[in-house]
């Protein structure tokens, strides 16, 4: 029980940490719920959704990498 404990700890870890990647996400989820109710025809929500989400996650990871790499002097 003490391993599941940790590794829930560690997941919930890795999406807190940058606490703008769950609010971007949720709020992207949100937009897309919204549009999918309001369209009733959206033929691409599945793409606009996992577009969406694979666009704030590079975003997330190319501000942390950036964040993480040593400065040159210039």
């Amino acid at each position: 029980m003490s391993v599941l404990w940790t590794l829930a700890k560690e997941i919930i870890g890795m999406f807190l940490a940058d606490g703008r990647l769950p609010v971007w996400l949720i709020a992207w989820i949100a937009i897309i719920a919204i549009l999918t109710h309001a369209v009733a025809e959206l033929p691409m929500r599945g793409a606009l959704l996992l577009g969406g989400v694979m666009a704030i996650l590079a975003t997330n990871v190319l501000s942390s990498a950036r964040a993480a790499s040593p400065r040159r002097p210039g």
